[in-house]
């Protein structure tokens, strides 16, 4: 095994060292490690690094030139995995965005050296970390393209919809997934199995309409127990505390929104709409996995002229983006169009999708959240994120003049619900819980806190364990 890791702080060190450990101990195999810099490295794993270790600002050479000719030729065998992509901006560690032609040939030296160093009589399967968190960095597509190329087992773990799970090829479906939904598809599911997956869904959205959900994902602070023997004083600091930051959060939102102009006023429970839902400014899931449907502005355009008179076009940005403020030319193409809404970011989503008669997403969960509702959902891109390459209750739009016919379609036909239920109890079926033991799994429990976190490691151990020896 080769693990590649990007920066892990101290507080999670510890855990990734008893992680690998773990994995090393069930796993019979020989380890090696990859790290941009020493610094990537906490002290907390220093214990592992007995063992093979390269550290890529140590290994590549900038000063000696690598020739235009090899790797335009490297770049030429890796041109299916479109890696200019990687060039694209976006928030997290970015390798090539400053904006020169060299960005393209440090792009070339990058992947020669994961192309060299990567080969499958070495390895046979490459682990990102840190688990849950390693995919917003610019070598992502990179090694993900390399490990493809070489059949080497790429592995990404991720938990959306608070589940475990492992991506395949960046994508949160996977070819066990597809194999359970296709057989249900066919078979049908049973009465057991039809009720453990509504009670599921049902569960869900009751979490994601609880306050400690809407806290998280408005990231809205409240007041932590304290421990300590003088808690009342502890609490009333962190109140006086809590209130300057909530009031100069709201003085500069207000200044943002002000800036933006309002929300717009919309009865969504009396009007017949579609909805869009961006994602997150300069989100790496739209540069790396839709990166050809990365301009909302032409999305907003090409939907809008796209529906009929009967129907207004809905547009909600992410929470997170309301409380930096926004981005001003998604409200302005919105104001530009006689049948578009922009409304307000903090009305709750569920709410908002339930009344939609069509929802459309580019690389987000909330597209498959949306058929818990239910719903019309329409990605974008032949291997949208969250259903990539397989089978599934949804429309992929690869033309934007497909527009019209699918829009028409979906508003004429009702969404297939026992297909739709197959397909999320496929999804249930191929993860595992986010806060219970893989043994202990229960479908209906969700819930958030750093005390889970062990077990959270634990059943990703066990996830990889059954991967690998696969």
């Amino acid at each position: 095994m080769f693990f590649i890791i990007h920066p892990i702080d101290e507080n999670f060190g510890e855990k990734h060292s008893f992680f690998i450990k773990a994995l090393t101990e069930n796993i019979n195999c020989n380890v090696s490690f990859c790290a941009e810099s020493r610094n990537y490295i906490p002290t907390t794993m220093n214990n592992l690094f007995t063992r093979s270790v390269n550290y890529i600002e140590e290994s590549i050479d900038f000063e000696n030139e690598v020739k235009q000719e090899i790797l335009d030729t490297l770049m030429l065998k890796y041109r299916k995995y479109r890696l200019n992509k990687v060039t694209l901006p976006f928030s997290g560690k970015n390798h090539f965005n400053d904006r020169s032609q060299y960005s393209l040939h440090k792009l070339g030296i990058y992947l020669k050296y994961f192309d060299d160093l990567i080969n499958p009589e070495s390895f046979d399967a490459i682990i990102i970390l840190p688990i849950f968190n390693s995919t917003n960095n610019s070598f992502v597509p990179l090694l993900s393209a390399v490990c493809d190329m070489k059949n080497i087992k790429y592995v990404v773990m991720s938990k959306p919809g608070l589940r475990l799970r492992i991506e395949e090829g960046n994508c949160l479906s996977s070819k066990k997934m597809n194999d359970i939904y296709l057989d249900k598809k066919v078979h049908g599911l049973s009465l057991i199995e039809k009720e453990k997956t509504r009670h599921a869904i049902k569960s869900y959205i009751n979490f994601k309409k609880s306050t400690n959900f809407q806290d998280l994902i408005y990231k809205r602070r409240k007041p932590q127990k304290s421990m300590n023997y003088s808690l009342r004083h502890n609490t009333i600091k962190l109140v006086k505390l809590l209130y300057w930051k909530n009031l100069i959060h709201f003085i500069i939102k207000k200044a943002q929104t002000d800036k933006l102009g309002s929300y717009d006023k919309f009865d969504y429970k009396k009007n017949q709409f579609v909805i869009f839902l961006p994602n997150k400014q300069k989100n790496h899931r739209t540069s790396f996995i839709g990166s050809y449907y990365s301009n909302f502005i032409s999305i907003i355009r090409n939907i809008a002229i796209s529906l009929p008179p009967t129907h207004w076009l809905v547009v909600k940005v992410h929470p997170h983006d309301a409380v930096r403020g926004g981005d001003k030319s998604i409200k302005d193409v919105c104001n530009s169009l006689p049948n578009v809404i922009y409304i307000d970011a903090e009305i709750d989503t569920f709410d908002v999708i339930n009344y939609a008669d069509i929802i459309f997403s580019i690389a987000s969960v909330t597209g498959f959240e949306a058929l818990f509702l239910n719903k019309h959902v329409v990605v974008f891109g032949e291997e949208p994120y969250f259903f990539g390459k397989y089978k599934s209750p949804v429309t992929k739009l690869l033309n934007f003049e497909e527009l019209p016919l699918i829009i028409d379609k979906c508003l004429s036909t009702n969404p297939d619900k026992k297909d739709i239920l197959a397909y999320i109890y496929s999804y249930y079926a191929s993860t595992t819980s986010h806060s219970l033991p893989m043994l202990e799994d229960d479908w209906s429990i969700y819930e958030i806190g750093r005390r889970h976190l062990e077990i959270q490691y634990n059943n990703a151990t066990g996830l990889l364990v059954d991967y690998l020896k696969d």
